[in-house]
């Protein structure tokens, strides 16, 4: 039984506010599943800490994380028997700098457990591409 990223080249607006993995599982599990997926940074910059707040001459919620590009991922993804496939989201943040297009990576790796999982297209790379004006 395998676990794979579906899409494993993802391109993305950085005003785009949210970028999806959908992770796919195999048929023949006997039992449930983990895999972890964690984020690496490339020319991307990740942060785990991040506030919002609302603004009323914009009427938008923005998300105030100066400089950096998206929200790390470091989680663990349970598959019950019957699922198939999961879909795992982060914040792609949106600053005012101006930048050429930056990059971050998606890993997939098993978890050990009662039942082995294999990881197949286990690296996704996320592309940001700048809205300011560049």
């Amino acid at each position: 039984m395998n676990v794979s990223f579906a899409d494993v080249n993802i391109r993305v607006a950085e005003g785009v506010g949210i970028v999806s993995f959908t992770l796919q599982k195999t048929a023949g599990a006997v039992g449930p599943v983990s895999v972890q997926i964690t984020t690496v940074d490339g020319t991307a910059t990740g942060t785990r800490y991040h506030f919002s707040l609302y603004s009323s001459v914009l009427d938008k919620r923005i998300i105030i994380c100066p400089g950096e590009d998206y929200v790390s991922i470091n989680e663990t993804v349970l598959f019950e028997i019957e699922e198939r496939e999961m879909i795992v989201q982060t914040l792609i943040l949106d600053n005012s700098l101006l930048e050429d297009v930056e990059e971050f990576l998606a890993f997939l790796t098993p978890i050990a457990g009662a039942f082995p999982v294999a990881v197949q297209n286990s690296i996704a790379v996320v592309s940001i591409t700048d809205n300011d004006g560049k």
